[in-house]
């Protein structure tokens, strides 16, 4: 039932950096200007990564919507930690879409530059 304490120090761990596929020292923008033709897969594994991490972000957010639900009302602190853990998933989940949003961005870009 909701997340357990290992599993919130693993969030922690891999999601507390900017962002876990994009470095924070190169702009995105900058993988377009590779002159190398695997950029191209390069780019589609980064956004099939990403994908995969929205996936498990939206499975741990409906667990702990459901154990917010189905916790009894005088459980407040157990209440209040699946509450708190709904709150961590969504906002993780709100910076993989920004991600995705700017990886698809690229490709699209790239894609035009190329036709």
């Amino acid at each position: 039932m909701g997340m357990s304490a290992s599993s919130r120090q693993y969030y922690e761990y891999r999601y507390g950096k900017i962002s876990w596929w994009i470095p924070p020292d190169r702009d995105i923008f900058e993988i377009r200007d590779f002159e190398d033709p695997r950029a191209g897969p390069y780019l589609e594994c980064i956004r099939d990564q990403i994908r995969g991490d929205i996936r498990m972000a939206l499975y741990d957010l409906w667990m702990a919507r459901d154990c917010v639900k189905i916790t009894k009302w005088w459980q407040f602190r157990l209440k209040a930690d699946f509450r708190g853990d709904y709150r961590y998933i969504k906002a993780h989940l709100k910076g993989l879409y920004k991600d995705l949003e700017a990886i698809n961005k690229v490709i699209l870009t790239r894609n035009s530059e190329r036709y």
